[in-house]
């Protein structure tokens, strides 16, 4: 992943773009992701309110989204993620996460998600989802 990202690269990054905290929290060699109504799944997380901080950010979406409270982050990847449909580009910074649980039944989905999964590294490409969010959670199960 090369150099650790820090919160200025974000910002820098991000340039005005609107900017989005992802958390990759794994389960022994897996990795938690939720799946939205049009069956992709994604890494918990969600975009920066106003005058808030990333970190903030992250453990409020991660939160809201799963019913887990993130122990530690550290920011491990930071990129453009580009957008369709006439939506503006967004800046994606994303957090290895290390949260107390201890299966799926400790999760607890919101109504954005329809379920949460566990997956191995090696069923990451059988998903439907963005290769931005497949290949960091990958790098982080090697």
């Amino acid at each position: 992943m090369g150099a650790k990202p820090t919160t200025k690269d974000v910002f820098r990054k991000a340039d005005g773009l609107p900017i989005s905290v992802k958390a990759v929290i794994t389960l022994e060699d897996k990795v938690l992701l939720l799946q939205e109504p049009d069956k992709e799944w994604e890494l918990p997380g969600g975009k920066l309110d106003e005058g808030e901080g990333l970190e903030d950010t992250l453990h409020r979406e991660v939160y809201e989204e799963t019913g887990l409270k993130i122990k530690s982050a550290n920011l491990v990847d930071l990129c453009v993620r580009p957008r369709d449909r006439g939506r503006s580009d967004i800046c994606v910074a994303t957090y290895y996460c290390k949260v107390k649980f201890s299966s799926l039944k400790d999760v607890t989905i919101s109504e954005e998600h329809i379920c949460a999964g566990l997956f191995k590294k090696r069923q990451l490409d059988r998903l439907y989802m963005l290769d931005i969010y497949r290949e960091v959670a990958g790098k982080i199960l090697s």
